[in-house]
């Protein structure tokens, strides 16, 4: 994998991940919700969905990072300084 100006300083497992999800990124980033959220035309409801959403996504992810976590002790060690106070996954929160 080639080194550029957008991964300088970053770890190479996140430089990986960048590379590998770069098509999934773009192809989200251009879906037409995403585009009117940019335009500030999807609404309160609209933006409560798409966290909604997100949620979902972020749970997955932090679900398999946790038994990844288990059964590393390296990167369990990295990881519990990279989040002041650890993981709140408690799920969505109103404020």
């Amino acid at each position: 994998m080639e080194s550029n100006a957008a991964t300088a300083g970053v770890s190479p497992m996140l430089a990986e991940l960048r590379e590998r999800t770069r098509e999934l990124h773009t192809r989200a980033e251009r879906h037409p919700v995403q585009a009117a959220m940019v335009r500030g035309q999807s609404g309160v409801g609209g933006y409560t969905a798409y966290l909604g959403q997100m949620w979902h996504i972020h749970e997955a992810l932090e679900s398999e990072l946790g038994r990844r976590l288990e059964g590393s002790a390296a990167l369990g060690a990295r990881h519990a300084g990279a989040v002041p106070g650890g993981c709140d996954r408690g799920g969505p929160r109103v404020v």
